[in-house]
């Protein structure tokens, strides 16, 4: 027999508010893809920021990719099959359109991003912007 835990519930609710913010301190992961959004990863080098998003089904022109200063928005829609006769036994993939805000921790390159969309696999490399990047001073005598 379950019994009823209200702290289930508050727990819960936590976990809610957890979502509304993009980096889950907790477990050091970007929030999302628990929610049906396409799971991402983001890395950075000396150079770049990198972005992996997982989103098998999706056509290549079914992403948009946008930047401005320290901000990339992912727009894509994964379309459900339809078709006469056509019946789902289960669905465990969400359809729809999403969007994901992505806040970088610098300024970047906006003429210099690249993506590539190979497998179901979107990769994205961000180039840091000039003004971000150690500058070495030489000491003149």
């Amino acid at each position: 027999m379950r019994y009823f835990d209200i702290f289930d519930g508050l727990d819960n609710l936590m976990k809610g508010f957890g979502s509304l913010t993009p980096l889950n301190p907790t477990e050091g992961q970007l929030m999302g893809a628990e929610h049906g959004y396409p799971a991402l990863n983001l890395w950075e080098d000396s150079d770049h920021f990198h972005v992996e998003v997982a989103c098998p089904g999706v056509k290549k022109e079914d992403i948009d990719i946008s930047a401005n200063r320290n901000m990339l928005t992912l727009e894509l829609e994964r379309k459900e099959r339809q078709g006469e006769g056509l019946e789902y036994s289960r669905i465990e993939s969400r359809y729809g359109k999403f969007k994901r805000n992505i806040a970088l921790k610098a300024d970047v390159d906006l003429d210099s991003i690249s993506a590539t969309y190979n497998d179901g696999i979107l990769s994205i490399a961000i180039p840091k912007a000039a003004h971000t990047k150690p500058k070495k001073i030489a000491i003149s005598a």
